[in-house]
């Protein structure tokens, strides 16, 4: 009997296990735009997650047209899947959102066009899943250290390239104690500003970035989009 009964328990942590890995590979199709592929993940899924939870349901049909289960406890039950659904949903998706921002680092960074629309359509996805806008919004900014260090890297590099020859010793000067960290935590709007104006590369252009990148760290909104699309182009 205790036999029969652990095996029950094998049973159900695999086939959950397989279904938080069938969603995670839902929301990879979201992001890499392969649909068809999708498609398949969520059935296998769906049918994980009704192998590993058998026991909450008195009757399960698998037919040609689909799946009819009959739970017990039906409301008690569908509140609390749904609540641990969502959870995974929203670690699923910063993870991949982070992996977004994160991706090509050492290889090219890509195109900020591709890059936000990717991010747009898993944020897109899990708000039809459900998540609430507290929830999208903790999700949307999991990449805000990724965005820093855009930010941050660009100005100062379209800045570097107004700096006249005689002066560039001082400014890689000026530059090592804020890249030295590798993350630019220290180059606040604020010292961005300083920094450019002590070298004369304050200019309008560079003005208006720092203070897109200001607001962006009050708000965790972007304020011009179609300038920071072209952030790798600065």
């Amino acid at each position: 009997m205790e036999t029969k009964q652990g095996m029950e328990i094998v049973k159900d942590i695999v086939f959950n296990a397989l279904a938080i890995l069938f969603f995670g590979a839902v929301l990879y199709s979201v992001w890499a735009q392969s649909p068809g592929s999708g498609t398949v993940a969520v059935f296998a899924a769906v049918f994980c997650t009704l192998m590993g939870n058998a026991d909450r349901f008195e009757t399960v049909k698998f037919s040609l047209t689909g799946v009819e289960t009959k739970a017990r406890e039906v409301l008690r039950q569908a509140e609390v899947t749904q609540k641990a659904f969502q959870k995974l949903a929203a670690m699923t998706g910063e993870l991949l959102i982070d992996l977004n921002a994160a991706q090509g680092r050492f290889a090219g960074s890509g195109e900020g066009e591709a890059r936000d629309a990717r991010k747009s359509r898993l944020l897109e996805s899990l708000g039809d899943i459900g998540l609430s806008k507290q929830d999208l919004a903790k999700v949307a900014d999991s990449d805000k250290a990724w965005n820093i260090i855009d930010y941050a890297n660009g100005i100062l590099t379209s800045a570097g390239r107004k700096i006249p020859d005689d002066r560039r010793g001082q400014w890689q000067a000026a530059l090592a104690p804020i890249m030295a960290d590798g993350n630019f935590r220290s180059a606040t709007p604020e010292k961005l500003r300083d920094l450019l104006a002590e070298f004369a590369a304050l200019d309008t252009d560079q003005a208006e970035l720092i203070d897109d990148y200001r607001h962006y760290l009050k708000t965790g909104e972007q304020r011009r989009p179609d300038i920071w699309m072209q952030r790798y182009k600065w």
